[in-house]
């Protein structure tokens, strides 16, 4: 299976480098993510003015301003809870803690709590072997290439085995490639971070419990801590994903890190063995490259400062600081994918040691309230008058790239390579004004699409994405080239996801357009994470000259026309 799942890998990054032909994906794409209705709100945490709880105010302002002025951070939002009740919502820009977030890898500390429920009810240990309890589920073969792995070796991502995230759009049969791979140490040796791993212990819950992770894990984590409308995407086998795929809202989590500050206990009821956190939440392996935390039971822990972490890629994170009972739920779109960035040695200095007080209650709360407006303002980049001059591309349409297919669709590159979307893309562009609302069309996939844009204020769509549908805030700005061109810049932001797409649209003379589509994160990011998957590759010679490729300006080349690829259109009408 490794041959088989590794050339399917190679197939496919094959086909994203291929600039004359619109992606493939491996197998058909097949919509996972539910519709979730924007009314839908969260429970929400009692409140308290941060004046009130301990905690100076501007303490809080000026970390805010730390964050945002960081543009590598690229925040969203941020929740700050002390002492049970919250004492900070921060919203930037289009973004809304009222809104469902995909959490990425900050699930797997969710589905932790999870495996400490079963085996405070007895149902497994720390020492079962996989074999024994998925024996249902796997053949004799592969029971025997289980060996003594154990519900340990999974949690503290120490099995070593080659299948891994990749996998996730190259094969469908994820359970049955995880035990023919092969190991790169034996068990328990090292430490290889790998969501396949949590993927094994959600087939795990299903089998011990007799209910789906969903299903158990809102009957016993969710639902005593008022926790509702959650949901976990699932493989092709229709087991949930367990490492990733989890929506839930940011205040939600922050419930869950309740829950860990308190030793398991919600409302004087244990519902996390307090045992079982402990070790968790205590370090078991010192990976090297992933930043400055040790690893647990599927839950990060901090080497310089007390603390407790649930991370996800791009910036999706939970930090937890028990001694001054503080807890940050933070969601960002930055192109991290572990704790490389600044974002943590920043919470480490305003919460990781004593507090200060506050010392002017009244000034204080009133900068903190302007440092909040402030993430939320927009300010509009207009050159020209709207709607008048705008109006003037009432009715414009443009034929792109030649009615020829391309990778340059709506959709960000990287969030449609992780569901498994690959376009053959925007193949038409026009524009129109109705009751003084700009909208910007697409053709693309076969399928008409109409946006709003709001040069003034946010405006917010649904965008289907062949049965996905994801909300989505339309931004624009008006600008002159050093030409004299008018330039229009779109920013779609996908307010569930940590993706932005951008379009910039410049009018040329003669009913000419050239379309530059660009995202965050970017390529950066895509290369990183193809240069790991090589660096796993069995044979060294070949790893070693595919990392050369991959490096090679010519390879960058391409990268850039597949991640930020320039159009050319021209007027029909």
């Amino acid at each position: 299976m490794d041959i088989s799942f590794q050339a399917n890998a190679l197939k496919l990054i094959t086909r994203f480098l291929d600039t004359e032909n619109p992606t493939k994906g491996v197998f058909p794409f097949v919509p996972k993510k539910p519709d979730f209705n924007p009314s839908d709100k969260p429970s929400l945490l009692p409140a308290r003015p941060a004046a009130l709880s301990g905690i100076s105010p501007a303490h809080l302002a000026n970390f805010l301003k730390e964050l945002s002025d960081n543009e590598r951070l690229d925040m969203q939002s941020v929740l700050i809870v002390k002492g049970g009740e919250v004492v900070c919502r921060a919203e930037w820009g289009d973004y809304s803690l009222n809104m469902r977030k995909m959490t990425h890898s900050e699930c797997k500390s969710v589905l932790s709590l999870v495996i400490g429920i079963l085996i405070g009810d007895g149902k497994l240990s720390l020492d079962s072997k996989v074999s024994r309890l998925l024996y249902s589920r796997l053949g004799p073969l592969l029971r025997l290439s289980a060996g003594n792995m154990t519900v340990k070796h999974l949690l503290t991502m120490s099995t070593g085995a080659v299948f891994n995230e990749i996998g996730a759009v190259t094969e469908e049969d994820w359970l049955k490639a995880f035990f023919e791979s092969a190991r790169k140490f034996p068990l328990g040796r090292s430490f290889d971070y790998n969501s396949m791993n949590s993927y094994v212990l959600s087939a795990i819950v299903r089998e011990v419990s007799g209910q789906t992770l969903s299903e158990f894990t809102s009957e016993r984590l969710f639902k005593p801590l008022g926790i509702n409308g959650c949901y976990w995407e699932k493989s092709p086998e229709d087991i949930e994903c367990g490492g990733f795929g989890l929506y839930i809202f940011p205040e939600d989590m922050a419930r869950l890190g309740l829950l860990v500050l308190n030793g398991g206990k919600w409302e004087g009821r244990q519902i996390v063995p307090a045992d079982y956190l402990r070790e968790a939440t205590s370090k078991k392996l010192s990976p090297t490259g992933n930043g400055d935390f040790d690893y647990g039971y599927h839950i990060w822990t901090g080497r310089g400062t007390e603390s407790i972490l649930f991370n996800g890629m791009f910036g999706q994170n939970m930090l937890i600081y028990p001694e001054n009972e503080i807890i940050i739920v933070a969601n960002a779109a930055n192109g991290e994918t572990f704790q490389q960035g600044p974002f943590y040695s920043v919470c480490n200095r305003y919460f990781g040691s004593s507090l200060p007080k506050c010392k002017s209650p009244i000034s204080e709360s009133a900068y903190l309230a302007r440092t909040l407006r402030g993430l939320k303002n927009y300010k509009p980049h207009l050159l020209l008058k709207y709607p008048k001059e705008l109006s003037s591309l009432n009715g414009k349409r443009y034929i792109l790239n030649g009615g020829k297919s391309s990778p340059a669709g709506l959709m960000p590159f990287i969030l449609g390579g992780i569901r498994n979307y690959y376009t053959d893309g925007i193949k038409e562009l026009s524009f129109s004004v109705k009751n003084r609302r700009f909208y910007i069309h697409f053709v693309e996939n076969g399928r008409d699409y109409r946006f709003p844009v709001g040069f003034y204020s946010t405006e917010r769509s649904v965008y289907d994405c062949l049965g996905e549908k994801y909300h989505i805030a339309v931004r624009g700005s008006v600008l002159r080239d050093g030409n004299g061109n008018t330039v229009l810049n779109f920013r779609f932001s996908f307010l569930e996801a940590s993706n932005v797409r951008f379009l910039t649209v410049t009018l040329l003379p003669h009913g000419k357009i050239s379309v530059t589509f660009t995202e965050h994160p970017d390529d950066e990011f895509m290369r990183e994470a193809l240069l790991n998957f090589i660096n796993q590759l069995p044979i060294k010679q070949i790893s070693e000259r595919l990392c050369d490729i991959v490096e090679s300006e010519r390879v960058k080349k391409i990268s850039d026309s597949v991640f930020s690829p320039t159009l050319k259109g021209r007027s029909v009408n």
